[in-house]
Formats: C-alpha cells, structure tokens, sequence
C-alpha cells in the first residue's frame, strides 16, 4: 500500500460487511474512516484488486463485494 499504508497507519483493515455493498460503497467508507483528515486519497489513481482480479475485468466501482473477498489498494505509479 506504500503511502496509502503510511497515511491510515496500519498496513491491514478488516471491513465485516452486513450486507453486499460496491466497491464504490467500501472506498467511501474506508476513505471515512481511515483518510478523513485528508484529501490526498483519490479513488481514480488506485489500482483495485479483489480477489486477485483488478476491478476493470469485473463491473468497475459496481463491482458487489461479499464476505471474504479480499481487496487489495495499490496507489498507482506515475513517472516522467
């Protein structure tokens, strides 16, 4: 997670969902509570895996997630 893990300061976090939500839904909660006090998380500059799969093979942001599904967040790199 790289900066992503220094800015939460945790390197993991568990989400127990009640019910199926989106990926869309778990990035707005986990920017909430884990990124609140900053503006320097931007969902279109992560590369988002779940389950091994990156969300663009499956249904983007819509993509629904379930219990045990495990997302992975990796901040996109940029050079020049």
């Amino acid at each position: 997670m790289g900066f992503l893990r220094i800015l939460a300061n945790t390197r993991k976090c568990v989400v127990e969902l009640e019910e199926k939500i989106t990926v869309s839904t778990l990035i707005h909660k986990i920017k909430a509570e884990l990124f609140a006090d900053t503006e320097s998380v931007d969902e279109s500059n992560l590369l988002i895996v779940i389950n091994g799969k990156e969300i663009s093979i499956l249904h983007g942001f819509q993509t629904v997630l379930k219990n045990n599904d495990v997302v992975k967040l990796i901040p996109a790199s940029h050079g020049g």
